[in-house]
């Protein structure tokens, strides 16, 4: 997923504040001399103000999907997906550095709170940039070294499940983990949710109806796969609202639930390839094929 955190500051020196989704609100004290080219925002010049019903800044997105050239409604779910994530590291105790911006930690009360002593100072001269520069390479080196741990502890747990799958589905975990061309469909159909807005009938650009001939298949563009339901609901209603014919599945992988979002269209089997390219473009995200029994 994206990095956020050099757009997010760049729109909060731009703006003098932002509001980040059950986080809260931060902003620039007085008339703080910051530009986009500085280290850091100093601790000294912002302010948080804690709000688990904040909801985060419109502009932001929008000023975000300018930046990246990235489908709006995409760029939206990435950032509700990345400051969830943000709150779960927060949640269990972990200050959440976001870089160049703020430090931010859960305090004994519950509250969100802005930890100055771990904010970086702005650099205005080359000393202090060197400074913080090997501040930031003796963080990025303990980080490196807890990241190789866990690397390593992933490693080996990776192993052990794949021994154990090869006595009764090895074959089976190849194939479905190489992602093929195309494949069999073994999925289960799920209903979406109620609330969804299904009133307008745009569609996109790929998925205009054409004439269906006899040797024509039916296939899935799968563009998501998350085991995230409320993302994947999101997503769904997102796409739904602009009128697209986006379907969502479920499969069940030993205890957990996988999710995928797609397009199903019948067509012959030339045209599969130029309405995955079509579908790309327009989504601005990779998509795979996959064949439906009839």
């Amino acid at each position: 997923m994206t990095n956020y955190d050099s757009y997010i500051k760049e729109f909060l020196i731009k703006n003098k504040e932002v509001s980040l989704e059950k986080i809260g609100k931060l902003s620039l004290k007085g008339n703080a001399a910051i530009n986009e080219n500085d280290i850091a925002i100093q601790a000294g010049f912002l302010s948080f103000q804690y709000n688990r019903k904040a909801e985060t800044t419109p502009e932001l997105v929008t000023f975000i999907t300018e930046k990246t050239g990235k489908n709006k409604i995409l760029v939206a779910s990435d950032i509700e997906s990345y400051l969830e994530q943000a709150r779960q590291f927060i949640n269990i105790g972990r200050p959440y550095e976001m870089e160049g911006v703020a430090v931010i930690a859960i305090n004994n009360s519950g509250d969100y709170e802005l930890r100055q002593d771990d904010s970086v100072f702005l650099g205005e001269d080359m000393l202090t940039r060197e400074k913080h520069v090997k501040h930031t390479r003796r963080r990025s080196a303990k980080r490196g070294s807890g990241r190789k741990k866990v690397l390593t502890f992933f490693a080996f747990l990776i192993i052990i499940i794949v021994l154990g799958v090869i006595g009764w589905g090895g074959y089976t975990m190849f194939i479905e983990k190489s992602f093929p061309w195309m494949e069999t469909d073994t999925t289960t159909q799920i209903i979406a949710p109620a609330t969804i807005d299904t009133s307008h009938t745009v569609q996109s650009p790929s998925v205009q109806s054409v004439d269906i001939k006899s040797d024509s298949i039916m296939c899935k563009y799968i563009f998501e796969t998350t085991k995230l339901l409320s993302r994947a609901q999101n997503r769904f209603a997102q796409l739904k609202s602009f009128g697209d014919h986006v379907e969502m599945d479920t499969v069940r992988r030993d205890t957990t639930n996988i999710y995928h979002l797609f397009y199903k269209m019948k067509r012959l089997p030339a045209d599969t390839a130029r309405v995955r390219d079509s579908l790309q473009k327009y989504l601005q995200l990779k998509v795979r094929i996959v064949t439906v029994n009839n």
